[in-house]
């Protein structure tokens, strides 16, 4: 069990590493860092080889995730709480591999120096894969789609478009959610519906006003990838005279006139900040 006491306790040190100050890179929103959000990660990851669901490390870990009602934090007392959870999940896996597995909490055997080769090789290559995933919600732009595809292939980026990937007998939802692993999003909000409020219905054509919105997928998709990812990590591409929904102010907005290469430098900067690795 070295290697993975050793494995635990590197992962311990680095939460210690953390203050409000490294984990944010903007301290008066509390949007996380990609080295905090792989750290978590990376914890998460090391849980579910480890322990079972119900277990001790997980209540604690679990604990942590439920501080953070979007993925980010609003508050210094929150990320204190959340990281002395986070590591109390560490501690506590550490303390089942030490002195003995009680209430038979370990999945792991004992000795585990090949499985556990056989981890992190998994490890390093999973943390890899979905670090260059980019996830690309659409509407009917399939132009726009598709430059946005090309774009980030030529940064090295692995775009992810939900009618490209397998079925494999899966309902939408499902497909959906199984394919959602990544370390980006862009949502492309384009005039694809016109719409007008109940007080417009009995007004003439010509009177009513009506607006252009996106589709209702699109706006469904944003909201559980800002829930999953955080703000930080889900970039609003706009387009034409779209409505952007009231509710989903204080986003990563950008506006897409022609084409995406036209705003290609200022994407490269949030996918940076967002510690993706980029090919330039």
């Amino acid at each position: 069990m070295e290697e993975l006491i050793k494995r635990i306790d590197e992962l311990i040190q680095q939460g210690y590493s953390f203050n409000w100050q490294y984990y944010s890179k903007q301290e008066s929103n509390g949007i996380s860092s990609g080295a905090w959000d792989l750290w978590v990660n990376r914890i998460e990851y090391i849980l579910k080889k480890s322990v079972k669901q119900e277990s001790e490390p997980f209540i604690y870990f679990n604990t942590a995730k439920a501080t953070t009602t979007r993925g980010d934090f609003n508050f210094k007392n929150q990320f204190d709480n959340a990281k002395k959870s986070y590591i109390g999940a560490l501690n506590a896996l550490k303390s089942l591999i030490n002195d003995g597995d009680t209430f038979n909490e370990l999945l792991i055997n004992s000795n585990p120096v090949e499985k556990l080769d056989m981890i992190h090789e998994i490890q390093n290559k999973t943390s890899e894969l979905n670090e260059k995933k980019v996830f690309i919600v659409h509407g009917h732009d399939h132009n726009l789609k598709n430059d946005l595809e090309i774009f980030l292939s030529h940064r090295g980026l692995k775009p992810i478009v939900l009618h490209r990937e397998a079925d494999e007998g899966k309902t939408i939802i499902e497909k959906f959610e199984a394919n959602s692993d990544v370390a980006y999003v862009f949502i492309l909000l384009t005039p694809d519906e016109i719409a007008y409020t109940i007080d417009q219905e009995k007004k003439s054509e010509s009177e009513r006003k009506k607006e252009y919105r996106a589709r209702p997928n699109v706006i469904f998709e944003f909201g559980y990838f800002v829930a999953k990812l955080g703000r930080n990590r889900v970039c609003a591409l706009h387009k034409g005279d779209v409505s952007i929904p009231s509710d989903l102010s204080g986003f990563i907005y950008k506006q897409v006139d022609k084409n995406i290469e036209e705003i290609g430098v200022a994407l490269i900067k949030e996918l940076g900040a967002a510690g993706l690795k980029l090919e330039i």
